[in-house]
């Protein structure tokens, strides 16, 4: 991305609004890709972006100032809804949100009010393409935010980028399991006929083996290494009695049972998982989020 601003700024005539403009969005872009210790400064970045787009005169297009002042106040508003428990920043939206930024600067917009931005991405969440939809009265002179869709060209592309932005501490295969259970359970659910004979066995069987494997990774991280999912709970439940640094995660070991209960099930295969069942299982993973709040214990005991 540096070499493609490097050769428009060199090739173009810019004024010096448009010029700061852009390696502000380049210095955002490539910050979000770094995405460790530099929460603040891209923070101060989008306010910077906000200010110039606020102030600038007509050396910006309506539709380039509505971009720049939409995606800046997209970026600020996330962090400032991020909760200090169980929300990372979602650097890889922020990143598709930044590129698509760059992308339009370096492209040019119209000069008229912006209705809505379709963005198509690749399975790395990179913007290939876009779609701009102008609203079909004159220039505007209130600014006001556009509307930003993300298309990816696979939903099950969609349901992955969904793990990796949510469950960043996981490891690879724990998030491409998670996003094909998820997708497999979405596809069940459209069916209009032959719910009641569907078994839900594979997906909890598969998808529960990501809780074990990550619980233990915690517990590794904490340094203790443990070889079975009841002892790794039972573990968690000790360590939380007697250390405060988790003692926030107390909540969470019945929950873990639970799962780890309906593995048993599902592994063992006498027994088949049912749609109540796995709609349960669905909301403790998903709904109460417990995949996001293992995630956030791991990224505690490794980075704090």
């Amino acid at each position: 991305m540096r070499e493609k601003v490097t050769s428009y700024i060199n090739n173009s005539t810019l004024g010096d609004t448009k010029h700061v403009v852009i390696l502000l969005s380049l210095t955002l872009f490539e910050k979000i890709n770094e995405s460790n210790d530099h929460d603040e400064e891209i923070v101060d970045i989008c306010y910077l972006l906000k200010d110039q787009v606020l102030e600038c005169d007509s050396e910006l297009s309506f539709g380039e100032r509505q971009v720049i002042y939409t995606i800046s106040l997209l970026i600020i508003y996330h962090y400032s809804t991020l909760t200090e428990d169980y929300h990372l920043p979602d650097h890889r939206g922020m990143c598709c949100y930044s590129e698509l930024l760059l992308c339009t600067l370096i492209d040019g917009l119209d000069d008229r009010m912006i209705n809505r931005i379709d963005a198509y991405l690749n399975l790395d969440a990179s913007c290939y393409k876009y779609n701009v939809e102008y609203a079909a009265n004159e220039l505007q002179t209130h600014l006001c935010p556009v509307f930003i869709k993300s298309h990816f060209d696979e939903e099950l592309f969609e349901t992955y980028n969904f793990a990796i932005c949510n469950y960043k501490e996981f490891s690879e295969h724990s998030l491409q399991i998670i996003a094909t259970g998820l997708e497999n359970y979405k596809l069940n659910e459209i069916r209009t006929f032959g719910k009641e004979i569907i078994s839900y066995n594979s997906i909890v069987s598969s998808i529960s083996g990501t809780i074990e494997f990550e619980l233990r990774e915690l517990l590794k991280t904490l340094g203790h290494r443990i070889d079975s999912f009841n002892s790794a709970i039972n573990k968690l439940s000790e360590l939380t009695e007697r250390d405060d640094y988790v003692s926030y995660l107390a909540t969470l070991c019945d929950k873990f049972h639970i799962i780890r209960r309906y593995r048993n099930i599902s592994s063992h295969g006498k027994e088949k998982i049912n749609k109540e069942q796995m709609d349960e299982i669905y909301d403790i993973l998903f709904e109460q989020n417990l995949f996001g709040q293992l995630s956030a214990a791991l990224h505690d005991a490794r980075y704090k």
